[in-house]
């Protein structure tokens, strides 16, 4: 109960001190490996929902960036937003060229705010630093962590540039569909895509469970590519970025939030994640040990080991389709939090990644075999992207 009142004290805080705040609840809700169940439960309920911002102030924000009228690159947009977050919106339009377009606007004023919320954030983890108990809470390694985030969201120019690199890195699979953008409108404020439209999402009825089953396998292999062929992933890979299209194309969204793993990075999650796949329980716990940036003085290496065995153990000793992310980490992180082990960033991230997937792809396809799919992506060759074989899913 004590968790409980904590996590809704918590909640309750961060929504008073407004949206920067509530934004960072959400983080820390999906941070099993920091906070306990009771207190994860309780900061999931934040809600961040925001008006849009006023259609003048949208007007003078793209006029200045594009640096030319409205009238003179636009056939049309719609005042309207599609879509409307904590740091921008976005515009449907047409060009004078007559081509369909998304016209993302960050939202004026909101470095301003976002600059003075951080500057809050910091001090008062500085100040809960001090204590004892919060050294396995990396209050202010989140904040940082979270800083970073934000800077990549507010900054259109490198989220261009990750929109870029996706492109080029699936540029040759037909089946991953990534936006080409208009360079010569794009800025540090605005994003000017093309608009992919025919969408469906992943609980539409539009698909029958063969094509069901074939976009998971495909949303699948693409996340398994990002992680251990690419080192760059979409780090936001819930429903309302992830689309598909007629013949099973799989539409990526909103890359305004990325991991970059370094070659060693990838090297130490593909052992990680081999061992787990092939029961490898005494590897498992070696590579979270020497990853792991705290040990609690009271860390007692054989009893971590021994969890950790007996937690692949039970995970792998079945079949590969009955593996579910969310359990396994869960399980994991409850064991690190509990031993005094405090994980890495980068490789929790990538863990926390495939576990918000997961729940993509099981809505499309529950019984997809994850450990076997994994399997086509650890070896330590770069893995070609393939197409299922549509005859040869197995029907639900």
């Amino acid at each position: 109960m004590g968790t409980e009142v904590a996590g809704s004290n918590l909640a309750a805080f961060l929504e008073a001190l407004g949206p920067t705040f509530v934004k960072f609840g959400q983080i820390l809700s999906s941070r099993p490996d920091l906070l306990p169940p009771a207190m994860i439960h309780m900061l999931s309920r934040l809600q961040d929902a925001t008006h849009p911002a006023a259609w003048p102030s949208i007007r003078s924000v793209l006029e200045k960036e594009i640096g030319r009228p409205m009238d003179h690159v636009f056939a049309h947009i719609v005042a309207d937003p599609v879509a409307s977050g904590s740091i921008a919106q976005v515009h449907r339009a047409v060009l004078r060229s007559g081509e369909a377009v998304a016209v993302k606007v960050r939202r004026p004023g909101v470095e301003a705010v976002l600059t003075a919320d951080l500057m809050l954030m910091r001090g008062v983890a500085s100040v809960c630093s001090r204590f004892p108990g919060m050294k396995l809470v990396p209050l202010s390694d989140l904040i940082c962590e979270f800083s970073d985030n934000v800077a990549q969201q507010l900054d259109f120019v490198l989220e261009a540039e990750n929109c870029r690199t996706f492109g080029r890195n699936f540029s040759e699979n037909f089946y991953v569909k990534v936006p080409r953008l208009f360079d010569e409108f794009c800025s540090e404020s605005v994003l000017v895509m093309e608009f992919i439209d025919d969408l469906v999402k992943i609980d539409s009825t539009e698909l029958d469970d063969a094509a069901r089953a074939v976009c998971a396998l495909i949303s699948l292999r693409a996340i398994y590519s990002m992680i251990f062929s690419y080192g760059f992933v979409h780090a936001d890979m819930h429903p309302g970025n992830i689309f598909f299209r007629s013949g099973c194309t799989c539409v990526l969204l909103d890359f305004g939030l990325v991991a970059r793993l370094s070659d060693d990075e990838i090297d130490a999650f593909r052992s990680f994640f081999y061992a787990m796949v092939t029961n490898g329980g005494k590897e498992c716990a070696q590579i979270l040990q020497q990853s792991a940036p705290y040990h609690a003085p009271w860390f007692h290496y054989d009893d971590f080991e021994i969890r950790i065995v007996d937690l692949v153990d039970h995970h792998f000793g079945g079949e590969g389709r009955d593996f579910d992310v969310v359990t396994f980490s869960s399980s994991l992180f409850r064991i690190q939090r509990g031993s005094g082990l405090r994980g890495t960033t980068r490789f929790i991230m990538t863990i926390l990644s495939l576990l918000v997937f997961q729940g993509v792809v099981k809505q499309l396809w529950p019984r997809i075999d994850f450990q076997r799919e994994a399997i086509n992506f650890l070896d330590t060759t770069p893995v070609r992207f393939r197409m299922p074989n549509v005859e040869a899913v197995p029907r639900r």
